[in-house]
């Protein structure tokens, strides 16, 4: 087994996970907060065990890959071997955009 990578959370995907979780504990319960947040980071565990295992999303960002963790995508970057967690963004919003730039 080679060395453990840690996925780097960007603070901008930082902040997202904090706003998923008051978002999903108001909407719901901090219990299901807790959940999804547990299933991002349980997914980030995945990228760091192998970062290469969804495809790059050229159409959206060169160097950007994503992983769908509905009902949020987890976007990421691989930087010197290590992946860098960038946004993590609702479906139903722009991505495009907001990956060029945009706002959320």
């Amino acid at each position: 087994m080679g060395p453990h990578i840690d996925a780097l959370w960007s603070p901008a995907a930082q902040q997202d996970l904090i706003d998923i979780w008051g978002y999903f504990a108001k909407l719901a319960s901090p219990e299901i907060a807790d959940a999804l947040v547990m299933e991002l980071n349980a997914t980030a565990n995945l990228i760091v065990e192998n970062p290469h295992a969804w495809r790059e999303r050229t159409e959206l960002m060169r160097g950007i890959h994503a992983v769908p963790v509905h009902p949020y995508t987890i976007f990421y970057r691989i930087a010197d071997h290590s992946p860098e967690i960038v946004p993590v963004l609702h479906e139903r919003r722009d991505t495009a955009s907001i990956l060029s730039g945009g706002t959320k």
